[in-house]
């Protein structure tokens, strides 16, 4: 049977009305009910509460991004609470607790320094009061000093414009003096033994792990003494004595007195004299670490050929632990860490 066209017309009449009747009965129902497009389970108190203290477009943004319940209800009810940080709020108070309040206030006066996921990371290695303290004065000091999130990189190298703060490694070890982390001892211990059993005489060290604290001390005591601090190490917080992998030998304060001796006006070392200037003790130390230390895992951190890429003077008491197989490869090509890929773990 063949349709009318005004059969055909009702038909499509009839269709129209029930898609806008349809139509309507949604706006409606989502006017009703601004959580009807949530797909979250909330109990009847979480809807009051949000309906209570959220906004319409808070509500229109919760429902676009889904946020998860557990991200709001512990914060909604706090002073200064911001629907687009909610995610941060929960990711700050799970990893590292604090009161509500100071959690919001945190997040919303620094929310540009960080990601969630970076967030994370600088709240298990830094306390809310340290993030502050460098926010407020370290960055106000130097505007491009970026807070270092990941520490704990074995292979982290830092400059006057990267800092870890007062952060302080977990798995610190005591060794001959010194503090060292707990992934290098076994082979520190190896070198201990070939140097002394090599040089005849008992290896002395300077430093190992050291403090924020302790390295601003040495600082204002190194500042006072040298116009050369500059040429000699980074600042505390981006001293890479701080992360427990460098070693400094005891003949590093006649190197360096014997570098500021042979500096020219443009403070250039004359590293030939400053070396033949040394006691014949000292010179045969540097020969056996510039040849010896990388089959013990560790490097010169600071190297002459390296200069331009450190930044800091050839210093050869200062040795880095970078693992056996990278010191290798590094004494071969000799690089400096600057110049050089490494893996996410020692090797």
């Amino acid at each position: 049977m063949k349709l009318t066209k005004a059969l055909v017309a009702r038909i499509a009449l009839i269709i129209g009305c029930a898609a806008i009747s349809a139509t309507c009965l949604f706006t409606i129902a989502d006017s009703a009910d601004p959580l009807a497009r949530y797909s979250k389970e909330l109990t009847e108190s979480q809807k009051e509460i949000i309906l209570k203290y959220l906004s319409d477009e808070d509500i229109d943004y919760m429902v676009e991004y889904q946020l998860n319940p557990e991200d709001l209800m512990n914060f909604i009810e706090v002073d200064g609470f911001l629907i687009k940080n909610a995610k941060l709020y929960s990711a700050a108070l799970a990893t590292q607790e604090a009161d509500k309040k100071d959690i919001v206030n945190f997040v919303n006066k620094y929310r540009s320094h960080f990601s969630r996921s970076a967030l994370k990371n600088l709240l298990t290695h830094y306390t809310y009061l340290d993030l502050v303290n460098f926010y407020e004065t370290e960055q106000v000091l130097n505007p491009k000093l970026k807070l270092v999130d990941m520490p704990e990189n074995p292979y982290l190298i830092l400059s006057k414009n990267t800092s870890v703060y007062k952060y302080v490694p977990q798995n610190l070890v005591d060794i001959n003096t010194i503090s060292v982390r707990q992934e290098m001892v076994e082979d520190l211990t190896s070198l201990i033994n070939a140097y002394e059993s090599t040089l005849n005489h008992k290896i002395e060290f300077l430093n190992g792990y050291t403090s924020y604290e302790k390295l601003v001390d040495d600082s204002r005591i190194r500042i006072e003494s040298s116009p050369y601090i500059d040429h000699i190490l980074n600042p505390a917080g981006s001293n890479e004595e701080q992360l427990g992998y460098t070693i400094i030998l005891k003949g590093q304060d006649d190197w360096l007195a014997s570098c500021i001796e042979h500096v020219d006006e443009n403070d250039q070392v004359d590293y030939d004299a400053s070396y033949d200037a040394l006691s014949a003790k000292l010179r045969d130390e540097i020969s056996w670490i510039e040849d010896n230390a990388y089959h013990y895992g560790f490097v010169i951190r600071y190297t002459e050929d390296g200069e331009a890429s450190t930044g800091l003077w050839y210093q050869p008491f200062v040795l880095r632990y970078v693992g056996k197989k990278t010191a290798k490869s590094m004494h071969k090509s000799n690089s400096v860490m600057e110049n050089t890929t490494f893996s996410k773990t020692l090797k």
